[in-house]
């Protein structure tokens, strides 16, 4: 990452107290001479003027080159480098003699191991503990530079050596299957290498929770929820002659007492409407709410409970319509209802028939002129009957 080993600051206190292999400060002893230097930029410090942040003068020998004593001394980093945390370990070296020389090598420098400031994420179905990989994430770092990471077999990745400022990870590419998070994940870190969160996540019906926190090593650890994408609901309206009938309107609602209105439409010349974003877990109830020209809304089963769900990650795709489970395998499309599209765009079919016995005379057509002119003749009949009826009476009292 935006890691650097310069700039690393290490305390190095020297005691005049010979053969320890603890902390002589643990003793009640004091040091003699105390130096903070710091790293250049392939991670290596020195007791060097050049290197030298603060400090007592050192020990130097008769060329004027800095030294130690007999004695022991320890190292201890007290600033981490951009991008690392802070490793608090005290190196306990005592300083020995080795021959008659004045100068000798007398133990072997210290590798002190960075642990990288990162920030750690893993990528779930919301609601279970099924790990999500492939999805793609970005990170923008303090100088407006991005990289791009992907999730592992795990759901896992991590982005190392987080820079000092403000910094925003979020989704930008998910499975099939899955909604893109938006939410985003925005942290500052400061020049202690300390982190501090930024953001909150919402959660929405396509958007999963997010989880943040600081652990106890000062690294982020994020656990970022996929919901399954919503299914698509297709319906397409005959009679049972197999006519497509345009003009039926279908409303979908929330609940069962068809309350509250989720969307509606009506089917197009060719039959077929399309009612978009059903979200797994929710049971949606479709009803017939105007029937085609010249028919008749059914009278029973004209409501259907549609029930779905979806574990991507497992090829699971199932819904239920009014108890009826159906899953990825229901594609046969001579069924009245089956499932299509594909694992980023999963469409619900429903054939719903309208029987001709429900059929209405078409308002233009010659039926209706046919039903009209019966009824006319019917009327008129029944005046002519009633008046001779009437005029029968009246010449039975007139005799």
């Amino acid at each position: 990452g935006a890691g650097t080993l310069a700039g690393a600051e290490f305390t190095v206190k020297y005691y005049d107290v010979e053969n320890y292999t603890t902390d002589p400060a643990l003793d009640g002893k004091k040091a003699v001479r105390t130096w903070v230097v710091k790293t250049n930029d392939k991670g290596i410090t020195r007791l060097r003027d050049d290197l030298l942040v603060s400090g007592d003068e050192f020990y130097l020998d008769s060329t004027g080159v800095p030294t130690l004593p007999l004695g022991t001394i320890t190292i201890q980093e007290s600033k981490a480098p951009e991008g690392y945390l802070l490793n608090e370990e005290v190196f306990i070296i005592p300083i020995t003699s080795d021959g008659t020389a004045e100068g000798v090598n007398t133990y072997a420098i210290p590798t002190i191991p960075e642990n990288a400031l990162s920030l750690n994420l893993k990528k779930i179905q919301s609601g279970t503990d099924k790990a999500i990989s492939g999805a793609v994430f970005e990170h923008t770092k303090p100088d407006g530079t991005t990289e791009t990471m992907t999730t592992d077999e795990n759901g896992e990745l991590s982005f190392a050596g987080l820079a000092w400022g403000e910094h925003t990870v979020k989704e930008i590419s998910v499975p099939d299957g899955y909604s893109v998070n938006t939410n985003e994940i925005k942290f500052t870190v400061s020049e202690g290498n300390v982190i501090s969160i930024n953001s909150k996540a919402t959660e929405t019906d396509t958007n999963g929770n997010v989880t943040v926190t600081v652990n106890k090593d000062g690294n982020i650890d994020a656990v970022v929820e996929e919901k399954p994408a919503p299914y698509k609901l297709r319906v397409v309206k005959y009679n049972d002659k197999e006519k497509v009938l345009s003009g039926a309107e279908f409303t979908l609602y929330a609940e069962e007492e068809c309350n509250t209105v989720v969307s509606k439409s009506t089917t197009d010349e060719n039959g077929v409407l399309t009612l978009e974003n059903l979200i797994p877990g929710k049971h949606y109830y479709l009803k017939e709410t105007k029937a085609p020209q010249g028919y008749k809304l059914p009278e029973h089963g004209n409501l259907y409970d549609i029930y779905v769900e979806s574990t991507p990650v497992d090829g699971v795709f199932d819904f239920t319509v009014n108890g009826e489970k159906f899953t990825a395998d229901s594609t046969d499309t001579t069924k009245n209802i089956y499932l299509s599209g594909s694992k980023a765009d999963r469409v619900i079919n429903m054939k719903i028939v309208n029987k001709i016995g429900l059929l209405l005379p078409e308002t233009g057509s010659n039926m209706t002129l046919i039903v009209i002119a019966i009824g006319a003749v019917l009327m008129i009949f029944g005046m002519v009957f009633n008046k001779e009826k009437k005029k029968n009476k009246r010449e039975e009292k007139e005799v």
